[in-house]
């Protein structure tokens, strides 16, 4: 009898052994899926915070581009529509050096407060010398020696065109500010700008 009993307890205790091995197995089984995927969840996450981030910075970057190239079509499309006068070239007295540059035009504009400047570039390599804007335009009346200087906008920045992107047989501006009107129909003024000068211009 105490051999069934201890055969018994024996068989038994095997028995409950195993089912708690296989308890613990399953527990464990369970804690490492519940850790992995809250690691998966974590690390999406992440990957999607990274992937706004840049969609967020390229639209940024998109919008500023949008923006520059906007207001410089405003920029050139309000400057397009002046229609200028040409100056007399035989009366345009120059300093003799050839920088690829031909005076065209100035004319009044903005009901008198400014003076729209136009001019020829036929050799930009020439025309280079003289046309970064680190270089100032000035425009000098005769009458008096005044001095006009080209106005910097919050919006459009120096209303003038210079730097690497000008070309060959082309018409460029620049805007002069004339403070109270200051400078007349008829006047004469000089430009300069840097090692350029050309003297004797009728302002239209």
């Amino acid at each position: 009898m105490k051999s069934i009993i201890n055969t018994v307890y024996s068989t038994f205790s095997d028995t409950l052994l195993n089912f708690n091995c296989t308890k613990v197995i399953f527990t464990v089984a369970l804690i490492s899926s519940v850790f992995i995927s809250v690691a998966c969840s974590k690390n999406s996450e992440q990957k999607e915070s990274v992937g706004f981030e840049a969609t967020k910075t390229q639209q940024q970057l998109d919008s500023i581009a949008k923006t520059k190239a906007m207001r410089k079509a405003r920029r050139e499309q309000a400057l397009s529509s002046v229609n200028l006068g040409y100056v007399d070239q035989s009366k345009i007295v120059s300093n003799g050096k050839d920088f690829g540059v031909k005076v065209l035009a100035a004319r009044l504009t903005a009901k008198g407060y400014m003076l729209d400047f136009r001019f020829h570039i036929s050799d930009v390599e020439k025309a280079k010398e003289i046309m970064q804007r680190k270089i100032k335009a000035k425009l000098i009346v005769e009458k008096d020696k005044a001095k006009l200087a080209v106005p910097v906008s919050y919006k459009l920045g120096s209303l003038r065109q210079s730097g690497n992107n000008l070309v060959s047989n082309k018409n460029y501006f620049m805007f002069f500010a004339n403070p109270g009107g200051h400078v007349k129909p008829g006047d004469l003024v000089t430009f300069e700008l840097g090692g350029f000068k050309a003297e004797h211009i009728t302002v239209n």
